[in-house]
């Protein structure tokens, strides 16, 4: 609780001491004019309010709310329900002082207008606060569940992929293994080739310069990079075709998961080097 809420309530506890005695004299004098005399329960009622204030300064919120409640008992001055809601209202009751409120507004005098407007204000102030706290909480409810209904529809992603899916992500893995291989190949191969006609021009009788050597070592280095990156790609379509297969066969619906990979043999194909594949459904 803050100074700036606490000033007016003290300021308010401070004014009803000092009228609270007058008031009991003004009752004395006028006893035989319609006013009530001061009464052992008006002296208990004093004794409370000031109980009251020194639990307020002293932050004990809910003891000077019980105070001032007992006092407004004994001498059902409404005044003293406006001290008691600002009580609860220090002690994070609101509730309570929305009750208590409501009830100073029925009983407070018509000409006391100053402090009704106050505690029209403080009332209006403090419904608004528990309605803005009631949708706040209904909105976090509501996306709360959305989340709830969210992670409930999305929950089987986090499912293992069926074989059926598997067969052609192997598929396509391996295939492109072999297209990037073979890409590699191409490219490795024409260099050793160009090295290769350069070579014959340069070295008549297959020898060489001393300064072509290099050239002859770096030839026979991407032959055979150009050789073991054929083979790799041909064991990786070897692989990836039959699963390629498979899995569209799959997908379709054509295809079970009890059912094997389609049958696969490596050719002859042409040339030294040449490799087929032959797959058998």
């Amino acid at each position: 609780m803050n100074y700036r809420r606490c000033a007016p309530g003290l300021a308010l506890f401070l004014t009803f001491v000092a009228l609270a005695p007058a008031a009991l004299a003004q009752g004395r004098a006028g006893g035989g004019r319609g006013g009530r005399a001061e009464t052992s329960d008006d002296a208990v009622a004093r004794t409370l309010f000031t109980s009251g204030r020194a639990y307020f300064d002293a932050a004990r919120y809910d003891d000077a709310a019980e105070a001032f409640g007992e006092a407004y008992r004994l001498s059902h001055r409404p005044q003293l329900l406006v001290n008691q809601a600002r009580a609860l209202e220090a002690a994070h009751r609101r509730d309570d002082a929305i009750a208590v409120l409501e009830q100073a507004q029925r009983e407070l005098p018509e000409d006391q207008i100053e402090l009704r407007t106050e505690v029209d204000g403080r009332l209006n102030r403090l419904r608004a606060e528990a309605e803005r706290e009631r949708l706040d909480a209904e909105a976090r409810a509501a996306a709360e569940t959305e989340d709830s209904a969210a992670a409930g529809t999305t929950s089987p992603s986090t499912d293992e992929p069926s074989p059926r899916h598997g067969r052609f992500i192997v598929g396509v893995s391996t295939g492109g293994l072999a297209v990037a291989s073979l890409a590699i190949a191409l490219g490795t191969g024409l260099r050793s080739n160009a090295i290769e006609r350069d070579l014959e021009g340069a070295c008549p009788g297959g020898v060489c310069p001393a300064d072509r050597a290099d050239d002859a070592t770096r030839g026979q280095r991407l032959a055979r990079t150009n050789t073991a990156l054929l083979f790799v790609a041909a064991g990786s379509a070897a692989v990836a075709i039959p699963f390629l297969i498979s899995g569209i066969r799959d997908l379709r619906g054509h295809g079970s998961d009890d059912e094997e990979p389609a049958p696969v043999a490596l050719t002859g194909g042409p040339g030294d080097l040449g490799l087929g594949v032959d797959v058998r459904f």
